[in-house]
């Protein structure tokens, strides 16, 4: 009895002691692995550009909600992101929205479109951001005998007063944002109606008429640049002349130009007419879509550089173009234009791998689609406008932004 008492004593000290030698060696590499942890956790601390941590104020996923930080304390503007990080982050914006990241001297420009209606919400949530705001609502035409202004049935009277922040008058209060809708020149002109319309005062007049009816701040005009390349001396003298009736009455006049790359308008021209505008809408966007370069750094300061020599004085009246859509296509097909919803669906359909592409400043990324085809996307992100808001801002350049509708709610962090 006491023999098998002491092999029963002796069998469970050798149980116990392998249960320790072979918990121990375990034990040991858990204790390596976190502090392994800890390393790098602390090491990431130090260097917070390219790392995996996403500071977040909440964890509400879909809703358009403010937050405490803006997207730079949330450490959100950087090379390496995931699709997650995006889709977790893009509806959070900073909940100052009166706080403005550009200089006092230069103005935000951004545009609206009846087709993307998330536009106008954008443009009352983030009124104070904007210095303008250009709904995209009037076309210019030539009858054979008389200006046609179109677009009325898009006027929203309510709307502006809320974007002006105060209640519905004609009279908007000193340093509310200024509402100058796009008119564009379309259909039906020739050089010998523009001819006649610009000589006579005309087109002049009907602006004039037109922007008093509903009350606007000025205008943006588009297509004098590529409508007038034949006669350059007319074109100066009709912007000349409508931006001094504007004046007298306080209103402003922005004139859209191409890129100089273009033959529709030079540096030169752009020095000429300075002295007659509020501002240049300069569509530095658009640079080769069925490849997905949307604006290459080089090509928009090689515009800027160009404008410097020649009309140095005026640069804070360029407004550099920055596209708030992106691309997608397949390789060796089709393109299309991708709006912000499109792209958080893709992210969230298929989970793609974002790469930052160098040469072009942009992130993108490729995906097999459903039809098993392979597609690319490229879609502008917070660093890709932090590049070309920085590059703006050194040259003394205001921006525009085509449009609002179509991008992410935490990109107005940076304006």
């Amino acid at each position: 009895m006491a023999i098998n008492t002491h092999r029963r004593a002796a069998l469970l000290c050798m149980l116990v002691l392998i249960t320790m030698l072979t918990v121990l060696p375990t034990s040991t590499i858990v204790m390596v692995v976190d502090a392994k942890k800890k390393g790098e956790t602390a090491a990431a601390a130090t260097h917070n550009t390219d790392d995996d941590t996403i500071v977040d104020d909440e964890d509400d996923y879909d809703t358009l909600s403010p937050v405490k930080k803006d997207v730079y304390k949330r450490n959100l503007v950087r090379e390496n992101i995931r699709y997650k990080n995006v889709l977790s982050q893009c509806n959070k914006y900073q909940h100052d929205t009166t706080k403005r990241n550009m200089p006092s001297d230069l103005n935000t420009l951004v545009y609206v479109t009846p087709w993307n209606s998330k536009g106008y919400e954008m443009a009352e949530l983030f009124n104070k951001k904007f210095t303008h705001v250009s709904p995209v609502w009037h076309q210019v035409k030539w009858t054979g005998k008389s200006i046609a202004i179109e677009g009325d049935h898009n006027v929203d009277q309510k709307w502006i007063a809320r974007v002006r922040g105060g209640p519905y008058t004609s009279t908007p209060a000193a340093g509310a944002t200024k509402i100058v809708p796009r008119y564009i020149m379309e259909g039906g002109w020739d050089v010998n109606s523009l001819n006649r319309v610009m000589t006579e005062g005309m087109l002049i007049g009907a602006l004039k008429d037109h922007n008093n009816k509903h009350q606007y701040d000025g205008l943006v005009l588009e297509g004098v640049a590529s409508h007038m390349k034949f006669h350059l001396e007319l074109r100066n003298l009709f912007i000349e002349r409508l931006h001094d009736v504007f004046h007298k009455e306080n209103r402003e006049l922005i004139v859209v130009i191409p890129p100089l790359q273009s033959t529709q308008i030079t540096a030169e021209d752009v020095a000429q007419l300075a002295p007659y505008v509020d501002g240049f809408s300069l569509m530095t966007y658009d640079y080769e879509p069925r490849s997905g370069v949307l604006a290459p750094m080089q090509w928009i300061e090689e515009n800027l550089r160009s404008i410097q020599t020649v009309a140095a004085p005026y640069m804070s009246k360029v407004m550099v173009g920055l596209p708030f859509y992106g691309y997608t296509g397949t390789y060796g097909g089709s393109h299309a234009a991708m709006v912000g919803h499109e792209y958080t669906k893709v992210l969230q359909t298929y989970r793609p791998k974002m790469q930052w592409v160098s040469a072009h400043q942009q992130h993108t990324f490729n995906y097999v689609d459903e039809q098993d085809h392979q597609r690319w996307v490229s879609y502008p992100t917070l660093l890709f406008i932090d590049k070309r808001l920085a590059l703006a801002k050194h040259y003394g350049c205001s921006i525009s932004i085509w449009e609002i509708g179509q991008g992410l709610p935490y990109f107005y962090d940076m304006l």
